[in-house]
């Protein structure tokens, strides 16, 4: 459903217009027109997530069977279940990024949207996405990584 990477500005009320193609391919996959976003984990450069309804759904199955064996979610339920936000698409196919998560994320104007799920993106400040890439080609460069995922 998401491929590419999109460089977009949000306008003055926080608001983001998702690809044409994204929408299109949403609409052609029966999804509502909404997405959750919500905040990168601890660890990762400062972003956002946003999911589809059914990729959701998925994640909230597999909190519940992780719990359900016995796992404690309760920190990932707060950082990452906590902070979203089921964001609708408007009639011109933009979101509303609360101020919120746009703080975690150190969105001001410009933002990047990679694709890295079919069912998945992640918005970025260009400035923080270029040290995401950097260690990405770092780790893509080595060895072991290239005999791992082999394409």
């Amino acid at each position: 459903m998401f491929s590419g990477s999109y460089d977009h500005a949000i306008d003055e009320k926080g608001r983001l217009a998702v690809p044409r193609s994204w929408r299109e391919a949403m609409a052609e996959a029966g999804q509502r027109p909404e997405l959750n976003v919500t905040r990168s984990m601890p660890g990762e450069h400062p972003h956002l997530v946003a999911l589809s309804e059914h990729r959701w759904t998925l994640v909230e199955e597999r909190l519940e069977a992780a719990s359900a064996e016995g796992v404690d979610t309760s920190s990932f339920r707060r950082l990452f279940v906590g902070q979203r936000f089921t964001v609708p698409l408007d009639k011109q196919g933009h979101i509303l990024l609360p101020f919120k998560l746009r703080e975690h994320a150190g969105i001001v104007k410009d933002v990047l949207c990679v694709a890295t799920e079919r069912e998945k993106f992640e918005i970025w400040s260009p400035e923080l996405y270029a040290r995401q890439e950097a260690e990405d080609l770092e780790l893509a460069s080595q060895e072991w990584y290239r005999r791992k995922v082999q394409l």
